[in-house]
C-alpha cells in the first residue's frame, strides 16, 4: 500500500513538474515574443 502510494505520488508530481516546465517554456516564448516585436 505505502510504496503504491509513494508511486502514484511521483507521477502526480511528474505531471505537476512536467505542466510548469510547459507554462514556464510558452511564458518565455510570449515574452521573447514580445520583446522582439517591440525592438522592431
Amino acid at each position: 500500500m505505502q510504496k503504491r502510494y509513494a508511486e502514484d505520488y511521483l507521477c502526480l508530481n511528474y505531471n505537476a513538474i512536467a505542466d510548469l516546465v510547459m507554462r514556464s517554456q510558452r511564458q518565455i516564448i510570449i515574452k521573447r515574443s514580445v520583446y522582439n516585436t517591440s525592438l522592431e
